[in-house]
């Protein structure tokens, strides 16, 4: 069995790491292996087979076969010049993979490299229906400034005192702070992946901020995914993803501004939701549709001799 050493920077949350993990454990060629998680960030490159980069970035040339993932483009200041630079000074791999077209043509590379789109898929483990709600609301991701979250916890705070809402992932300490004290909000705490399903699926309605700004606006919400997994009502910022997936899927989401000034208590309860169902976005029926155990014995067996 090959080792496939996987190689990222350990500050974003990557769910398609334990997806990769179960994907290919199941098929028995590769064993795939977290640098952060499995290894504490401390290895040996020989030991392993072959490397799988989340990008970033990969300046070094070593003799074994490489895979390329690009989960994101960059994000902050300077975008532009952050994706030229990793295209230009980039090693080449043996494959490469892209969250979508649009990270594919923003990356814009012009060598024979072959290449799969693998989009965000959801955890088996989100597709469950919770029949006892114990929440009105829940929100899940990032808790930062960026996204707006201090606002959405004030209007909480002062306009909907009668309606719960649970927050679920680990909390800046001047916010925990800030709206500690208010019984409506619940904090979660930090929790360990395999618990969140279970407790937000205890919510009716299910909060997705994401700011209307490159990169963000064009890359897929996991949280999204995995509120329509779970069944609930979405209210989401309005972006150019959420726009085609709400198409694509015949979705009806209650749309929110990022200033909350459209988040109107009375027109939620009386908004006709349509929840879609995203079982065909379970991690293993992305992975298995793109034959990945096959096409990476493909490119080792074709050599690498990219640098």
């Amino acid at each position: 069995m090959k080792k496939i050493l996987c190689i990222h920077e350990g500050k974003s949350y990557l769910p398609e790491i334990d997806a990769y993990k179960k994907y290919f454990a199941a098929y028995g060629d590769f064993q795939f292996i977290d640098s952060i998680k499995d290894l504490n960030g401390i290895y040996e490159v020989g030991d392993f087979d072959i490397l799988w980069y989340i990008m970033g970035t990969d300046f070094k040339a070593v003799n074994m076969p490489k895979v390329h993932d690009y989960a994101s483009l960059s994000t902050g200041n300077m975008q532009t010049v952050k994706n030229l630079a990793k295209r230009v000074f980039n090693k080449t791999p043996n494959l490469r993979l892209f969250l979508n077209d649009h990270v594919k043509n923003t990356m814009n590379f012009t060598d024979s490299v072959p290449y799969l789109i693998r989009d965000m898929g959801v955890d088996k483990s989100f597709f469950i229906k919770s029949v006892k709600k114990e929440y009105d609301f829940v929100y899940m991701g990032a808790i930062t400034e960026e996204r707006k979250i201090p606002q959405l916890l004030y209007k909480f705070k002062s306009d909907l005192k009668s309606k719960s809402i649970l927050v679920i992932g680990e909390v800046p300490l001047h916010i925990y702070k800030e709206f500690s004290s208010s019984l409506n909000i619940i904090f979660s705490g930090k929790l360990t992946y395999k618990d969140v399903p279970r407790l937000a699926s205890k919510a009716i309605y299910g909060i997705n901020m994401v700011p209307d700004q490159s990169p963000f606006n064009s890359q897929t919400s996991t949280k999204l995914l995995e509120y329509c997994a779970l069944g609930l009502k979405v209210i989401t910022t309005q972006y150019q993803w959420q726009k085609e997936f709400e198409n694509r899927n015949s979705a009806h989401f209650f749309k929110i501004d990022e200033k909350l000034e459209k988040f109107d208590l009375n027109a939620i309860e009386n908004f006709k939701f349509k929840t879609p169902g995203v079982e065909d976005l379970e991690w293993s029926n992305i992975l298995d549709s793109l034959e990945l155990n096959t096409k990476l014995l493909t490119v080792i067996e074709q050599g690498y001799d990219y640098g």
